[in-house]
């Protein structure tokens, strides 16, 4: 198992190497763990020189170009130690990053003394080791067009799909957008499932567009000034919680209807307790919870038989957090008191 995934630990550093030597990658490590002396607070360093030091130890038993996570979770107390864990890509995964033109976004450290290698390893630390890892691993990716080029991306990584130019009117953007299908790529961990385009994960990004065609965008395409991934990542993530607020208060209208008519087997709930008992006894055919509700949302995860929606940002004034941000169709009707 790896460490990232053991109980009681935090991924605190999380290194990913494309293809590089596994001696001139200990020399690197090596390296960084130097420079973390200059990090932050003390109780920062101290952690990273021992998570640097710890996955340098691991790379002992590497030999040859490495292609894989490297990462050190630390311990919930003193008492309890860290553990460093290397762990390989597939041959997809690597021939992704080193040849398929997958692009991660950090800070490439190059082999000691070849500014020029086409190998390199990442590093993130702290919390961004966490967001960067389930990011690369799972994020949901959306389709932006920048004016020179259309991408498949999430915040940490993307691909380029095909050239844009001339995109100034909306005839030259439905063009585009009846093209792109065809060229879309994936950047899906896991799978090789290019996205499709859905009624929130398109967007326009960055200068280059003329203001008429910004007025006169479809509902289906969203807008980001910035191309840089991290915002547009942001503009997305807001169309998506946006989406899923309209899709829960279709649910919110259904049970205000049922309520209505007197219903007392409910196809729809909106209570923490409701959703939990049908959660518990697999009633539950999909939810729309805030990110608030992590220990909820962690619960129907691992159980991993309920579509699940999470809505980030804030929701404030909409009927989906009047009614306290949780959402669940079920089923069928059902007496939720028969299961206590």
């Amino acid at each position: 198992m790896a460490s990232f995934d053991q109980p009681g630990k935090q991924l605190c550093l999380l290194l990913v190497c494309n293809g590089m030597e596994a001696g001139k990658l200990a020399a690197v490590v090596d390296k960084m763990k130097t420079d973390s002396k200059g990090c932050g607070t003390h109780k920062m360093r101290a952690l990273l020189w021992d998570a640097y030091g710890a996955v340098i130890g691991k790379l002992s038993g590497v030999s040859g170009d490495f292609h894989g996570f490297l990462t050190y979770a630390a311990g919930s107390s003193e008492d309890d130690a860290g553990a460093a864990d290397v762990i390989p890509f597939t041959k997809k995964q690597a021939h992704a990053l080193s040849q398929g033109g997958l692009e991660l976004f950090g800070k490439k450290h190059k082999p000691l003394e070849e500014p020029e290698s086409s190998k390199w390893v990442m590093a993130y630390a702290e919390d961004e080791a966490r967001a960067a890892l389930d990011d690369i691993r799972d994020a949901e990716a959306c389709v932006y067009l920048t004016s020179t080029a259309a991408y498949v991306g999430t915040r940490y990584k993307r691909r380029q799909c095909k050239t844009v130019s001339g995109v100034k009117a909306l005839k030259d953007l439905e063009k585009v957008l009846e093209s792109l299908p065809a060229a879309m790529q994936s950047v899906d961990w896991h799978r090789q499932n290019p996205p499709a385009l859905g009624a929130y994960n398109c967007l326009l990004a960055g200068p280059g567009f003329p203001a008429p065609l910004l007025a006169a965008l479809p509902a289906g395409v969203g807008r980001c000034d910035s191309s840089s991934p991290g915002d547009v990542y942001d503009a997305f993530l807001a169309r998506r919680s946006a989406h899923y607020v309209s899709e829960a208060e279709r649910l919110l209208d259904q049970l205000e209807a049922d309520l209505g008519r007197g219903e007392t087997k409910p196809l729809v709930v909106a209570t923490m307790k409701e959703a939990s008992t049908a959660r518990k006894n697999a009633l539950m055919k999909r939810a729309f919870v805030h990110a608030s509700k992590a220990k909820f949302i962690a619960a129907v995860r691992a159980d991993g038989d309920v579509e699940l929606f999470v809505v980030t940002g804030d929701a404030k004034d909409t009927k989906f957090d009047k009614y306290g941000g949780i959402v669940a169709e079920l089923f069928y009707r059902a007496d939720l008191s028969v299961y206590g």
